[in-house]
């Protein structure tokens, strides 16, 4: 009986310290300065699996398929953590939606995906862009396949009104179907540009500095980047989005921190209830046998 109550005590106790880190990883980096918080697993209107739209949480931001492109699809259980995914094909899937509401200084964003494609050598497949051509406020995260650019390849890239910031992260070895989650920042009165990727396993982080260009490009769009021809017609990109939140300002190094890790279910399984109880029966069997 004793037993019994320590290990049901011990379950509460877990699963308390479990939320309360939770709560201490969302509550701060989450819930200041926000402007987009895209979902996978909620906001997503879908005829069967076929997305009609993608409502984001804070800014009421729709993004719906763009004139004569393809519908993503909407896949369950495609993250570490259960969560479900968008599906890009690659090819004509892509997304738009209102980009007036978006920082055009500072911003930190934070992407949970899982890539199918990594490109060619001369394409870079647009996770997510933003920006209104009439007044230059372009950016832009994309992969990167372009060896005679980037070492190494497939890297990960910001652009700012045209002009990349290359990371020579190689996105934990650039792996097709590898769940991912990452950090993309700005530092606008500065041009230095923040990345952290991590697979749950390896994670990386760099600094590159970069001046902006002044070039008119495209409007807000998840899974690909705009209609342009010549070094500005990205590719269409292929995988799975589970996640995009967007802020207007910079998180220092401990907010982005903790944001990449409110994301790790993305990429690391959460603990089973079943796990939690053996742990405690176990603590439990130790404290038995410690009397």
């Amino acid at each position: 009986m004793m037993c019994r109550t320590i290990s049901r005590r011990l379950h509460q106790f877990v699963m308390v310290l479990a939320t309360l880190a939770m709560v201490a990883g969302l509550s701060s980096p989450l819930l200041a300065a926000v402007v987009a918080d895209f979902s996978s697993s909620n906001g997503v209107a879908a005829t069967g699996t076929t997305v009609d739209s993608w409502t984001d949480s804070v800014g009421s931001l729709v993004a719906a398929p763009y004139q004569g492109s393809g519908s993503p699809t909407l896949e369950a259980n495609v993250f570490a953590g259960g969560q479900s995914g968008v599906l890009f094909d690659g090819s004509d899937d892509w997304l738009a939606f209102d980009d007036s509401t978006l920082p055009t200084g500072d911003y930190t964003v934070a992407l949970a995906w899982k890539p199918a494609n990594f490109g060619s050598s001369v394409s870079r497949p647009t996770m997510l862009s933003w920006g209104n051509d009439q007044n230059n406020k372009m950016k832009l995260i994309a992969f990167a396949h372009r060896p005679s650019f980037h070492n190494p390849a497939n890297g990960i890239i910001q652009r700012f009104n045209g002009s990349d910031a290359n990371s020579s992260i190689p996105a934990a070895g650039g792996v097709n179907g590898t769940n991912y989650i990452g950090i993309f920042a700005r530092n606008a009165a500065t041009n230095d540009y923040y990345f952290t990727i991590s697979d749950g396993t390896t994670t990386e982080s760099e600094t590159v500095n970069n001046s902006s260009s002044n070039l008119e490009l495209e409007r807000g769009r998840l899974g690909s980047f705009t209609d342009g021809g010549g070094d500005f017609s990205e590719a269409i990109f292929g995988g799975h989005l589970g996640r995009v939140i967007i802020q207007d300002s910079l998180l220092d190094e401990a907010g982005r921190s903790a944001l990449l890790s409110s994301l790790n279910s993305y990429v690391v399984p959460e603990p089973s209830s079943l796990l939690l109880i053996v742990l405690a029966v176990v603590a439990c069997l130790g404290w038995v046998r410690g009397r």
